[in-house]
């Protein structure tokens, strides 16, 4: 593991070991700090279409083997098969009811789940994933060079809170038909992101996957959300997984 992945992650994981040694009434390998709260003053509601699309992602996805993924690893990130719990099955499951033609992931990082998308989504589609930091200066990465050849898995490096940026790419995102956020989860960039989205026209019944939703900088921003939405964290990530059918 690189300096780079210590630099930027190793007061996070202080204090997630803190925090379960001293004041957590339970023991885990990794807490966050959440919150519950009731839906009777939620701003907006489910569709059937995304109540349809959960349940049978989740089942699609529950006995795919992910292992020719998980195998690229190193032993700390071996977590790609876990399912619930971790939202890697679901993602497959969601390309293979969906069948996107356009995939946009928002948060590149080891890979992990631009590798599962690509592997279940349509051969003649395009996965976009956007970050600031190239794929190989990951030292953990799960990339090979030869995943970006054939040209149906495209890094772009930019920084898609700032309204520019989405401009540049306006015709991958207005066409898009599966865009995943896993990005900081800082309680600014996400916010930024849906604000940006709405100055486009996306896709009518385009799904927005949000990952972590359930952790605490992501709660207020996920509650806030007008768009149909679903929480299924229970379908997917441990830290929250939430769908989004954007209708305009």
């Amino acid at each position: 593991m690189g300096n780079n992945y210590y630099s930027k992650y190793a007061p996070k994981i202080l204090f997630h070991h803190l925090l379960n040694r001293y004041f957590m009434p339970f023991k885990s390998k990794q807490v966050q700090l959440s919150a519950i709260a009731s839906p009777i003053d939620e701003v907006s509601t489910t569709t059937k279409y995304l109540f349809d699309l959960a349940l049978d992602a989740a089942k699609a996805g529950y006995d795919l083997n992910l292992s020719m993924i998980e195998d690229r690893g190193t032993a700390e990130f071996k977590y790609v098969n876990i399912y619930p719990g971790e939202h890697y099955k679901l993602l497959a499951g969601l390309m293979k009811v969906i069948q996107p033609k356009v995939v946009i992931e928002i948060g590149t990082f080891l890979g992990q789940s631009a590798l599962t998308m690509k592997a279940f989504m349509p051969k003649d589609g395009t996965l976009h994933t956007f970050d600031i930091h190239p794929w190989h200066r990951f030292d953990a990465t799960y990339f090979k060079a030869a995943d970006f050849e054939e040209g149906q898995l495209v890094q772009h490096l930019d920084d898609l809170t700032k309204i520019e940026n989405f401009e540049k790419h306006k015709d991958i995102i207005e066409n898009a038909d599966f865009i995943f956020i896993d990005a900081m989860k800082d309680g600014v960039q996400e916010l930024a992101f849906l604000e940006n989205m709405e100055r486009m026209r996306l896709k009518p019944n385009c799904i927005i996957m949000f990952d972590d939703i359930r952790v605490w900088n992501m709660v207020k921003i996920w509650r806030n959300i007008k768009q149909p939405k679903l929480d299924i964290t229970s379908l997917g990530h441990w830290s929250g997984t939430g769908l989004i059918h954007w209708n305009g």
